[in-house]
């Protein structure tokens, strides 16, 4: 029974009914969680999912990996993570995002990870979180950049938001003020 509703879910992918196709694979996974197929039946439905931007659905399935022994299961973590990050579900996506990046072995996706981790402790409006992990991603980026051939966009990208951190706080300080002290503190982030 299992093999037949797999193969429904084939024929969908075949004919181009992607909708079709994840929603049989989904059924698949929920009637036979123990299966040896569960694995390609969850990329499978996971990556349709995620084309439609059905960013909830699509990390909920690429997680179903997250505890295997799978040759996918790092990559799966990642895409989980970001369809969380897309889903704005902020404190998750911080969750996976640094659960991969703990554990992950390819620099530009890792990159990325601690990037959007910034991004997401942003959006929570944590902004000690924010600058570490974006401190995280530039030292990360210069300690790789020689080794592998690294993309510098997440790395520009936290530059720029640490730079806009520093603006906003460094604007809001009144430097007519006799407060001496707030003064010297914001000059010292300055420099």
């Amino acid at each position: 029974a299992d093999l037949a509703l797999a193969e429904a879910g084939n024929l969908f992918k075949s004919l181009g009914d992607t909708v079709k196709a994840a929603f049989v694979f989904e059924e698949f996974i929920r009637k036979y969680p123990d299966s040896n197929m569960l694995e390609m039946c969850a990329i499978t439905s996971a990556t349709y999912r995620e084309n439609m931007k059905h960013w909830d659905k699509a990390a909920e399935n690429y997680l179903l990996l997250r505890y295997s022994n799978s040759a996918r299961r790092i990559p799966a973590i990642f895409k989980a993570g970001i369809c969380l990050y897309n889903a704005h579900k902020w404190k998750e996506a911080v969750e996976i995002l640094d659960e991969y990046a703990q554990i992950a072995n390819d620099p530009n996706p890792q990159l990325e990870a601690f990037c959007k981790v910034g991004l997401s402790y942003y959006e929570l409006d944590e902004v000690e979180k924010t600058k570490e992990y974006f401190r995280k991603s530039l030292n990360f980026y210069n300690d790789k950049k020689n080794q592998v051939q690294m993309n510098s966009y997440f790395a520009a990208q936290a530059q720029y938001m640490l730079g806009e951190i520093d603006y906003v706080y460094f604007a809001s300080i009144d430097l007519t003020s006799t407060n001496f002290k707030r003064k010297a503190e914001a000059f010292s982030i300055a420099s």
